[in-house]
């Protein structure tokens, strides 16, 4: 007794039709488990692109922040801008927390920039009068997006004990006002950078 299976594409669907009307268990067994199979490497294939699509995108925004503020093309996020004959110098990180540009300071920590760098006046992005000022607005904030921005920070424990004790204290702060658990940077960094909700 032969079987003749025929996929049949009715408005955008597939439908087996056999001739019949005994299907063999095995066939239809393995053609399910081809198209799952197939839909699968589809999926990881989607995902890598679109992975890579991001880094593209984040790396391009933050060449553009760094040649807009005088900064090296394509260098590193820890080099720093050197003025004045050498005698003055600042990094990107800080002149995004100047700027208030929160969403390149999540870009440039995503990247690798280190918070506690000091400027030529020894300035943290955290320490700075503007740096303060701008960080404790950003953290009074009602967009709960910051707030779950400034509650994920994970300082490794020699980052921790150069924090000034006002910065420590806005974290508290902000830790102890809301319910929400540890993300980590680039988590929080990559919903924000992509537009998703928490």
């Amino acid at each position: 007794m032969s079987s003749n299976i025929v996929f049949e594409q009715v408005g955008g669907r597939c439908k087996m039709v056999d001739d019949d009307n005994v299907v063999s268990g095995t066939v239809a067994h393995l053609a399910m488990s081809a198209s799952v199979q197939t839909l699968t490497l589809q999926e990881v294939e989607n995902d890598r692109l679109r992975r890579q699509s991001w880094l593209l995108k984040a790396k391009f925004q933050v060449d553009r922040f760094m040649e807009k503020h005088g900064f090296r093309m394509g260098s590193d996020v820890n080099v720093p801008k050197k003025t004045a004959f050498g005698l003055r110098r600042t990094y990107p990180l800080l002149m995004a927390a100047c700027d208030q540009d929160w969403h390149m300071v999540c870009l440039l920590l995503y990247f690798g920039a280190n918070p506690l760098q000091r400027d030529s006046s020894g300035r943290t992005m955290f320490s700075s009068w503007k740096g303060t000022k701008s960080l404790s607005r950003f953290a009074s904030s009602s967009d709960s997006l910051r707030v779950h921005f400034l509650t994920s920070l994970d300082f490794d424990t020699h980052w921790t004990v150069f924090l000034r004790d006002e910065t420590l204290l806005i974290f508290s702060r902000i830790r102890a006002s809301t319910k929400i658990g540890s993300l980590s940077i680039n988590t929080v960094c990559s919903r924000q950078f992509r537009g998703d909700s928490m």
